[in-house]
C-alpha cells in the first residue's frame, strides 16, 4: 500500500513515484533497494522538517499581510469575530479573513 499526493507538492511523494517507476520497470534491483532503505529516512525527515518550515513562513507571511492591510484602516470600525484569547490581548477575524 502507499498513498501520495501530486509530486510536485511534495518530495517524498516524488520518491515513491520513483521507486514505483523503477519496480515496474524492472529495475529496482539489490543495490538500489539498498540505497533507497539507508537513505530513505533521512530524506524524509528532512523533508518533514523543510515542510514545517515552509508552514510556519507562510503563516508569519499571512500575519505580516493581514497587519499591513489592516495599518491602511485604523480608524475604520469593523464586524469580526473572536478566534483567541491571550494574556495580552484578543485576535479578531473578519468575515474577508483579515
Amino acid at each position: 500500500y502507499c498513498h501520495f499526493t501530486s509530486p510536485i507538492r511534495r518530495y517524498p511523494d516524488l520518491q515513491i513515484h520513483r521507486i514505483i517507476k523503477d519496480s515496474i520497470r524492472g529495475r529496482l534491483k539489490p543495490e538500489k533497494i539498498a540505497w533507497y532503505t539507508e537513505h530513505l529516512d533521512g530524506v524524509a525527515a528532512q523533508s518533514s522538517v523543510a515542510e514545517r518550515r515552509a508552514q510556519e513562513a507562510e503563516r508569519e507571511t499571512d500575519k505580516m499581510k493581514m497587519a499591513e492591510y489592516m495599518s491602511y484602516h485604523l480608524e475604520e470600525i469593523f464586524e469580526g469575530r473572536i478566534s483567541g484569547v491571550t494574556d495580552w490581548g484578543i485576535f479578531v477575524e473578519l468575515p474577508n479573513t483579515v
